[in-house]
């Protein structure tokens, strides 16, 4: 089983993900102000207050923003000779 995870993170012909706009407004508001936006994001997520200590380093912020943007794995998952299932909550 995969939770919460799709095989692209981005929306494209075809593929409900992530809007590429969403996504480019949230890289750079990231890029300039890493902390707000993350504490704002984890108070969407219904985390309330984020440590400082949880603030990942810019290169690591840069690093996972690259795999979801440029990762697709739906052509190694339809070669998949395992049964496998994905299960989405509602704003997955």
């Amino acid at each position: 089983y995969v939770l919460a995870a799709s095989p692209r993170f981005l929306e494209d012909d075809g593929w409900p993900g992530v809007s590429p706009r969403v996504f480019s407004d949230f890289y750079n508001a990231l890029q300039s102000n890493p902390s707000d936006t993350l504490a704002a994001f984890m108070r969407m997520q219904g985390v309330q207050d984020l440590p400082r200590t949880s603030i990942p380093s810019d290169e690591a912020l840069r690093a996972g923003m690259e795999v979801l943007s440029e990762w697709d794995l739906r052509e190694t998952l339809a070669k998949l000779q395992i049964p496998a299932a994905f299960v989405f909550g509602r704003l997955d």
